[in-house]
Order: C-alpha cells, then sequence, then structure tokens
C-alpha cells in the first residue's frame, strides 16, 4: 500500500502523520479523523502527499515506523532532548522514545 505524509495546510504546527491508503483522496479522508486536522478550516485544507520511503509499511508495528521517521529526521517536538540520527543506536532511540513519554 501507498504511504502518504498528510497534515493541515493553513495550521503547520498541527505536526504531520503517515497514513496507508491507494489514493490521495482515501489518505485524506483517513487524515480527517485524526487530531491534527481538528483545526482544518475546511476539507481542502488537508493536504496528503506521497511518501514512498514508507510504502508497504502498513504492516509494520509503531515501534518500526518510529525507528523509520527517526532515521527519515522525523522531530518529536512534545519530548524533550531528542537524540541525534547520526549518533544513535536505535536501542538508544528506543530507550528514549519510551522514557520521555514520561515527561
Amino acid at each position: 500500500m501507498k504511504a502518504y505524509i498528510v497534515g493541515v495546510t493553513s495550521d503547520p504546527d498541527s505536526g504531520e502523520e503517515i497514513v496507508f491508503a491507494n489514493t490521495a483522496k482515501e489518505a485524506r479522508q483517513k487524515a480527517d479523523c485524526m487530531d491534527l486536522t481538528d483545526y482544518a478550516e475546511s476539507w481542502i485544507d488537508i493536504f496528503a502527499k506521497r511518501y514512498p520511503a514508507f510504502d508497504d509499511m502498513e504492516n509494520s508495528s509503531e515501534d518500526e515506523i518510529a525507528l523509520k521517521k527517526f532515521r527519515e529526521g522525523w522531530n518529536w517536538f512534545d519530548r524533550l532532548n531528542q537524540p541525534e540520527e547520526e549518533t544513535t543506536t536505535d536501542d538508544e532511540f528506543f530507550d528514549w522514545l519510551v522514557g520521555s513519554e514520561a515527561e
């Protein structure tokens, strides 16, 4: 299945997420049910762009997707002290990810 990055055009601070769908329209429909679209001004304010780096990962675990996001340069702005991708092992990333949830 194809991967799409979805978000709100008028509110980039709402964040972005990955959804898996067959078409951009289907991805936007899935995004419309997410918290990040609560402040979308309208249906056309929700965007869905292809993100091939995550294609065929729809059956992956949340941890596998989080690790892939980390390796692709994603940031977790709601968590403190995110490690540097270049110098962090997978285990160190998971330790930070689990440990930062409590902060």
